[in-house]
């Protein structure tokens, strides 16, 4: 069956290094993954959601996740017999009940610049939804134009002589405060997110690790500012010269963030910024403000005054501010539509750093299949994981396995146990512990899921294996789509655009895990970014062929490839035009340390610690004449 394990992020990351499906454990149920830190609380790892990883047992001690009687028996015992651990006597269950006596109600402060919490925006104010009831749990204040633009000024004024001034000691010793202050308030952060995002409180939790994660990454790669000296006497000429150089911190980082990782992915921006002494104006996603509005309340413990903010604004706001000649760096994730506009109206010196999506393939070549018994259990193992990469999430991941190509001599074997697994993936409500998958962001997401769906099984000889069953009612399909739904209209590349302040309202959708075959690739579901848990299958014959079908995409993110033949994984490596290749494991595997980031209409620029330090820096070189 269709095994729901919750797995310790730790795990998750030792997973890069064994056979994924069996990552940190032996056969029987001694640990045997990378050493736990003191607090019990797993590091963060890869972004393979942990709800589909398989396990055969965890770490011992007390630290198990608590689960409701009301569950069957069988249910029940996956669950307790997991991996996922929480604090010493804390509980990883939680109601959705206990979640809104936690956060609901709440009128959350933005952070200006100077200004400390403002619980009113000029801008108005914005609700922030349940995703799983379509109901306002919490508010935030939206800044307005003048605000924005006085944040702006305030921080680049101010960003040089504070936070830019720092010596690395201290910026370093910053960020671990952060992060420990994270660590102390997880279950507050990951019942946000769950609120606010719709994803599963177990697949929270693992984002808030993630999250911390990347804080202490970002303090390791403080260092990273350090610069080079070399002599120049190669030539007579230079005789008696030499260089020395250096990075020195930007005065003002434009941050803006996505819904569908609504913590960390904000983490991959601070971070790295805080690291390198530059301020920053982040504008999180519309629809997903309150973790950014509470890790406001952290910065204020620990960051000097007038040399960051936190605000939600307008989108049409966005634009404005890129072109405004203080704003140095500006780091955008989201839509390729919105990306790409955003690049045109942009000043001309701004550094510009994009990830923008993709429709990301898996390929699944001959060799991943061993032969002989071991065979059904590397069937097994891809299926686990292929299911994990297309669904996890909801799909709301731009490098969500979308495009699944299989050697036709297993493809009749795993089509099978994809469709077994596929059809039993349970949608729900995020704080039920039986849920594997939780609501699409909203209504008009799902309609533009369930629209591309239908085209392709209708125009483009697409046949369905599972789901592609439409949520809603009739009316709810034949409506034209509302402005504050998805946030980009049906038939456009990319469905995170955030263009409209208010989400739509309306009860949660929960879009059923679908697989399709013999979709057509001139399809938009196999052109555009489905962003929903849909994915394609394929069969193919030439190695050759399918790294050419990879690369017919205007989209060039990451990719993976099971595959046991050096050869080709070279190969691939060298012919595919991506980002990132992941080697023996699904397309949406991500480690937070790796550079990360995308080619084509995927984006420009490099995230991960070590790299985005690089993008809020500039290097400045010191050319030196030796005299006795």
């Amino acid at each position: 069956m269709f095994r729901l394990r919750p797995v310790s992020a730790a795990v998750m990351r030792h997973a890069a290094t064994v056979a994924p499906g069996r990552a940190g454990f032996s056969s029987g149920r001694t640990w045997s993954g990378p050493p736990l830190p003191p607090s019990g609380l797993p590091p963060a790892g890869l972004s393979a959601p942990a709800a589909f990883l398989p396990s055969a047992g965890g770490p011992p001690g007390p630290a198990r996740a608590v689960v409701p009687a009301l569950l069957d028996a069988t249910r029940r015992a996956e669950l307790e017999g997991g991996d996922y651990i929480c604090p010493p006597g804390e509980a990883a269950y939680m109601t959705r009940e206990q979640a809104l006596a936690l956060l609901g109600g709440q009128q959350l402060p933005m952070w200006l610049p100077g200004a400390g919490p403002c619980t009113e925006g000029d801008g108005g104010r914005l609700p922030v939804l349940d995703k799983f009831t379509g109901e306002p749990f919490a508010w935030v204040p939206q800044a307005s134009r003048e605000q924005m633009l006085d944040a702006v000024a305030v921080i680049h004024e101010n960003s040089p002589k504070t936070l830019g001034a720092l010596p690395a000691w201290q910026r370093r010793g910053i960020l671990l405060r952060i992060a420990a202050d994270v660590r102390a308030d997880w279950r507050r952060f990951a019942t946000a997110i769950s609120l606010e995002n719709g994803k599963p409180w177990r697949d929270s939790i693992t984002e808030v690790m993630r999250s911390i994660d990347v804080l202490e990454q970002s303090a390791e790669v403080v260092t990273a500012m350090g610069g080079e000296w070399r002599h120049l006497d190669e030539s007579p000429r230079a005789e008696g010269l030499s260089y020395r150089t250096q990075r020195f911190p930007l005065p003002l980082a434009l941050l803006v963030t996505p819904f569908n990782f609504p913590l960390n992915l904000v983490m991959h921006k601070i971070g790295p910024a805080i690291a390198a002494g530059t301020g920053f104006l982040l504008k999180p996603a519309a629809r997903t403000p309150v973790s950014s509005m509470l890790l406001g309340e952290i910065l204020a413990r620990h960051l000097p005054a007038g040399c960051w903010g936190i605000a939600p604004c307008q989108s049409s706001l966005v634009g404005e501010l890129l072109a405004d000649g203080r704003v140095s760096v500006a780091s955008f994730t989201g839509s390729p539509a919105v990306g790409l506009a955003l690049r045109q109206v942009a000043h001309p010196t701004l550094h510009l750093v994009l990830e923008l999506g993709g429709n990301a393939a898996t390929i699944v070549d001959q060799s991943a299949v061993r032969p002989g018994p071991e065979g059904a259990g590397d069937i097994d193992r891809l299926a686990a994981r292929i299911t994990a990469g297309g669904l996890g999430q909801s799909g709301q991941s731009c490098i969500s396995v979308q495009r699944l190509f299989v050697h036709r001599e297993h493809y009749d074997a795993l089509r099978q146990a994809l469709v077994e697994r596929f059809s039993r993936v349970r949608s729900g409500c995020p704080f039920d512990p039986a849920t594997d998958i939780g609501p699409v962001v909203s209504l008009d997401a799902a309609r533009r899921i369930h629209q591309r769906v239908r085209d392709a099984i209708d125009n483009h000889g697409g046949k369905l294996l599972a789901g592609g069953v439409w949520p809603g009612t009739d009316e709810q399909l034949d409506e034209q789509a509302t402005p504050g739904g998805a946030g980009c209209a049906p038939g456009t590349a990319g469905s995170r655009c955030d263009t409209i302040p208010d989400p739509c309202g309306g009860p949660a959708v929960l879009y059923p895990a679908t697989l399709l075959e013999g979709v057509d690739a001139s399809a938009g579901l196999a052109q555009l970014e489905v962003f929903g848990p849909v994915v394609l299958l394929q069969a193919f014959d030439d190695f050759d062929a399918v790294l050419a079908q990879v690369n017919d995409s205007q989209f060039g993110l990451q990719a993976g490839l099971f595959c046991r033949d050096v050869a080709r994984i070279e190969k691939a490596f060298r012919v595919l035009h991506v980002g990132g290749l992941v080697v023996n494991n699904v397309s949406n595997t991500r480690a937070d340390a790796q550079p990360y980031g995308g080619l084509k209409d995927s984006g420009i620029g490099r995230e991960g610690p070590r790299r985005a330090i690089e993008s809020f820096s500039e290097e400045r070189v010191m050319l030196m004449q030796h005299i006795d």
